[in-house]
């Protein structure tokens, strides 16, 4: 008889698609365009207020959406479309101003843009490639190794130095 171990588990918290049901409680709506896109958002039928965001280099300009936040009051919804880089900045910016996660609708278009946040000087570079790339760190110029680890609080997967796991 012959045991077979199980295949191995692989574990990511990388972002992956997410439903739109938190827009059937709204009593508005706050629809968050990244970067232009332009897919179909249903909503019922309350007030809806659409604000744009646009990704800059490894940045994201916010300013529409924080005006909009200033606004917003209780039982509004959003709803984020475009792509990853965008939509996770701009989910960042609404949980930082006091957003629920179930109060936010989320939908990525491409996920070809990313941004890797580096372990040594915290600085945020873009990435064009997929997680387990190697790219070097706008800030300290370091080579770092892309994880699979997304941090949904700074938008980003974690870097580290492509050798920071081997003795000196």
């Amino acid at each position: 008889m012959t045991l077979l171990a199980p295949p191995a588990a692989t574990h990511s918290n990388a972002p992956r698609g997410e439903e739109m049901t938190a827009l059937a409680s709204a009593k508005s709506v706050i629809i968050v365009r990244c970067d232009g896109d332009r897919f179909p958002v249903l909503v019922p039928t309350v007030p809806v207020t659409q604000v744009s965001v646009r990704s800059i280099g490894a940045d994201v300009d916010l300013r529409e959406l924080r005006a909009a936040l200033e606004d917003a009051r209780m039982g509004v919804r959003f709803a984020i479309v475009g792509p990853e880089r965008s939509v996770y900045a701009a989910r960042a910016e609404i949980r930082r101003a006091g957003g629920l996660d179930s109060e936010i609708a989320i939908r990525v278009t491409e996920r070809d843009a990313r941004v890797v946040l580096c372990a040594h000087c915290r600085e945020r570079t873009p990435l064009d490639g997929p997680t387990g790339s190697i790219v070097v760190c706008a800030g300290c110029g370091t080579a770092l190794l892309a994880n699979e680890h997304f941090s949904r609080a700074h938008a980003a997967y974690l870097a580290h130095k492509v050798d920071a796991e081997t003795a000196p």
